[in-house]
């Protein structure tokens, strides 16, 4: 297997000189093409920090991240963020979806960014991965007319529309009643079959259980990695 993701000795920081804080330090960690991790620890313990440093949303502050062999600490802004618009997909807990545009809009928007997908396509893709996640009848509703459960669905389709090859979730379950929880679960765990890196924050021990791989963070550093 390929190294998608290695880290050595990464760290992150937070705040100005005297009151600076350590978040995650020494980070030492290799994922493969296509394994599924579940990131676990408690609150506080830089779960969901590394899973921003691993999906761009943030920067590393001492270390080395290469991501497919690309040293991506040194890239601009805007290098980041063509590699999270073409090949990151993120889950939100909170869902993160425009709460001014329909449902498909929301499905459609991270298409607009990705030159390789003809526009003409936008409609007919979204509503595919809509119908993949049990949504598209509500395609023309807004948001906020949305259970919790149907809104993660709707942001788990927005996520997977540009074909990703690595699928970030941050507590996925976070927000849900269990009936929507096994559902979310079980996309999440049809996607990891499928052939996409998946690597989730997670406090529930049964969404842990869908990874291959479980990886418990403490003080910023990881403490175990079990297969």
């Amino acid at each position: 297997m390929t190294s998608l993701i290695k880290m050595q000795q990464v760290g992150k920081q937070f705040g100005a000189s005297q009151q600076r804080q350590t978040v995650l330090n020494h980070i030492d960690l290799v994922i493969e093409d296509g394994q599924s991790v579940a990131l676990t620890g408690a609150s506080g313990s830089g779960k969901s920090t590394l899973l921003s440093l691993i999906g761009l949303l943030d920067d590393i502050s001492t270390g080395e991240y290469f991501l497919r062999d690309t040293q991506v600490n040194s890239l601009s802004r805007q290098q980041k963020s063509v590699i999270r618009n073409r090949h990151i997909g993120w889950i939100f807990q909170n869902f993160n979806l425009i709460s001014s545009m329909s449902v498909i809009g929301n499905v459609i928007q991270p298409m607009r960014y990705h030159p390789d997908i003809d526009k003409k396509d936008y409609q007919a893709r979204a509503m595919a991965m809509l119908d993949q996640v049990g949504m598209a009848d509500k395609a023309l509703s807004q948001p906020a007319t949305l259970s919790g459960g149907e809104q993660q669905r709707v942001a788990i389709a927005r996520a997977l529309i540009n074909r990703p090859s690595l699928i970030l979730a941050d507590e996925p379950t976070g927000n849900l009643d269990s009936e929507n929880s096994q559902r979310v679960m079980d996309l999440l765990s049809s996607m990891s079959e499928s052939g996409g890196t998946l690597i989730l924050v997670t406090h529930d021990p049964l969404v842990a259980k869908i990874c291959q791989r479980r990886l418990t963070i403490l003080d910023g550093r990881i403490i175990d990695d079990v297969y």
